[in-house]
């Protein structure tokens, strides 16, 4: 029995693609009537992505996002249809999206993991929770520690690219669309502390796979809530409160000049 060439195992992923897609927009159909049945499905190709051999990889990354985006479509489903709490969708889709980026680190796969982000980034918005700021800072907080982490151990710098720009547009919409002058200590907070966490591939030790995608992604995370800075200091209703205007910017100039003591003067550049 001979293996089969390069060329068909592509062949065969192609297949294989326009198959599950097919069986994606099945269950699609099935949603509103039998959410259930997409839930065991999306279970059991989550799980067949797992176990399925190296050489077939290209197979399994599709099973796996269409695992993944089958049990992600269910819960927002459930939640619209009152069938289950906020809670229990939250938790459903943040558990799914950690199976996606575990099995995206265990076989090494980038599409798995951006499959991932995006799904985590859109937990917010899907839900409904970007009026309440602490919820939604938390959540941005832990989501991009893990990204900076993935990111740097996988050297995935698009990962840090994304989730950047990204949390600066959910914390600009709650700003301009939610803020109020009660908020403004924790909204400060808020943003300093996710300057931090997209900071954090500048904190890890140099590795050889690091690269300078992954460090510019970084230090643009510790300058862009400057403009956070900028906005308060031009809002009048806000100017009584400048005791939060330089105490956030003395938490970004301290967070800059700890970076700065750590990676030496050449990262000023």
């Amino acid at each position: 029995m001979t293996t089969p060439s390069e060329s068909q195992w592509v062949a065969y992923g192609i297949r294989y693609f326009a198959s599950l897609g097919a069986i994606a927009l099945i269950l699609a159909g099935v949603f509103v009537s039998l959410p259930a049945a997409a839930i065991v499905a999306g279970i059991a190709l989550l799980l067949l992505c797992g176990f399925l051999p190296e050489r077939q990889r290209v197979t399994a990354n599709a099973i796996g996002g269409a695992g993944g985006g089958v049990l992600f479509a269910a819960a927002y489903v459930l939640f619209h249809s009152g069938s289950i709490p906020l809670a229990v969708a939250f938790v459903a889709m943040a558990a799914v999206t950690a199976v996606v980026a575990f099995l995206a680190i265990r076989r090494y796969s980038l599409s798995l993991a951006l499959l991932a982000l995006i799904g985590a980034f859109a937990v917010p918005a899907l839900l409904g929770i970007g009026d309440a700021p602490l919820p939604l800072f938390s959540y941005l907080l832990l989501l991009n520690a893990g990204v900076a982490w993935v990111a740097h151990s996988e050297d995935w710098p698009v990962l840090t690219v994304i989730a950047v720009p990204v949390t600066v547009v959910y914390e600009w919409v709650w700003v301009i669309q939610h803020m109020t002058e009660s908020d403004l200590k924790l909204a400060a907070v808020a943003f300093a502390l996710l300057a931090a966490a997209g900071s954090a591939p500048l904190w890890f030790p140099e590795s050889p796979r690091s690269s300078a995608w992954l460090r510019g992604a970084a230090a643009a995370a510790t300058l862009l809530p400057l403009l956070f800075a900028f906005y308060l200091a031009t809002e009048a209703n806000y100017a009584p409160h400048f005791n939060v205007v330089f105490g956030f910017l003395l938490m970004i100039a301290a967070g800059l000049a700890a970076i700065v003591l750590r990676r030496g003067g050449g990262w000023l550049h």
